[in-house]
């Protein structure tokens, strides 16, 4: 074999390896997250809600930790309130399903919880600056506690935006 094609072997396999190693440009970085919303929170009851943050971390393989979270400017000056944190969850890498687990507020006396699942968009720009968006519409939450008054489950409808070094 001449020296020309030995080197153009060599350069062909260290290519290949590369290639191989090489983390998909689109990849969660893993670590700290925030997320605001996009659309109005839809709280069990019906209230509305006009402003929402969740903070916590997203680890690169798509595992979410949302470790505080707010909710207020809510219709009729009624308080919703997150509780039972850390939720869980996972944003998955590229788009498509996205889950809070553990999700639980407490509204009008009555608290509901569960699983919201919905879809994340792929990720836009990036890090520190990148982001994704996660859609749960018409999530059905159980009563967890409260009153007669309180009904057996809600709805819950959300759209947040993360951001942050994790995406």
């Amino acid at each position: 074999m001449s020296r020309t094609a030995k080197i153009a072997t060599v350069a062909a396999a260290s290519a290949a390896a590369v290639v191989m190693t090489a983390v998909p440009a689109m990849a969660w970085t893993g670590g700290a997250v925030s997320a605001s919303l996009t659309t109005p929170l839809v709280a069990p009851g019906g209230v509305t809600c006009s402003t929402s943050t969740l903070t916590g971390s997203v680890a690169a393989g798509g595992a979410l930790t949302v470790t505080a979270a707010t909710i207020g400017g809510c219709t009729g000056g009624i308080g919703v309130t997150p509780t039972n944190l850390p939720w869980g969850g996972n944003l998955t890498n590229g788009g498509g399903p996205a889950t809070i687990t553990n999700f639980r507020v407490s509204a009008l006396g009555c608290v509901y919880g569960g699983t919201l699942n919905g879809t994340n968009t792929a990720k836009t720009g990036t890090t520190p600056n990148a982001s994704t968006t996660a859609t749960f519409a018409n999530q059905t939450v159980s009563k967890i506690s409260g009153s007669f008054l309180c009904p057996g489950s809600a709805t819950v409808s959300v759209t947040y935006k993360f951001v942050g070094a994790g995406i």
